[in-house]
């Protein structure tokens, strides 16, 4: 959630979660005070001002379920940083920061190769830890240096690449026909960073 906002440009200032979950999972206050825990963890990480969960009880028929789905807000001062995309041009460079393992928003379609896996989520890695430890793996939060960077420049645009390099392409601008226009410029990456285990082997079970 703070990602997004960061690629238009707004300070992260609130994040709304709403997790669903049967009476048994409620009643459990070990889990309940992970996930407190967790997100207050998270909203330092992230410089959120202020982070909720509200909990919703699930209905008696659905058992084994615990979805989570959220909502952020941000704000944009002063208003000129509103980041869009229409201002990146030919010559400018693209610089990635790293990620070592999932980011949330991706583990839908880590889900859906884990469950082709015969040991779905016990399967073992080469580096011996199981696909569910790796996927644990705490990955950077740049909320914070790249809030400290809108201090001294303005990035002609930012992307949150959960979706993979082609979301680079997904880049905005106010006239898609004007010449220069980023969607008609090509994208050279030539110095990739190195994929982390877990998406290596997800790739090589896939094929």
């Amino acid at each position: 959630l703070a990602s997004n906002l960061i690629s238009i440009g707004a300070k992260p200032y609130r994040a709304d979660f709403q997790l669903f979950a049967n009476k048994d999972w409620l009643a459990d206050a070990k889990k309940t005070n992970a996930v407190r825990e967790g997100l207050e963890e998270a909203r330092k990480l992230a410089d959120f001002n202020r982070v909720e969960c509200t909990y919703v009880l699930l209905d008696e028929g659905i058992s084994g379920a615990t979805i989570i789905t959220g909502n952020s807000y941000g704000v944009i001062k002063p208003s000129n940083r509103l980041i869009t995309g229409a201002s990146v041009k030919e010559g400018d460079v693209i610089y990635g920061l790293p990620a070592y393992a999932p980011d949330i928003s991706e583990f839908v379609t880590v889900r859906e190769a884990a469950n082709m896996l015969g040991q779905k989520y016990l399967s073992k890695l080469p580096n011996g830890k199981t696909l569910a430890e790796s996927m644990l793996t705490p990955t950077p939060v740049n909320t914070m240096l790249i809030i400290d960077e809108f201090r001294h420049t303005k990035p002609h645009c930012i992307v949150p690449i959960t979706g993979g390099w082609k979301d680079i392409l997904s880049i905005r601008a106010e006239d898609s026909q004007k010449p220069g226009h980023p969607l008609n410029l090509r994208y050279v990456i030539n110095n990739p960073p190195e994929l982390p285990e877990t998406f290596r082997f997800l790739i090589d079970q896939g094929r």
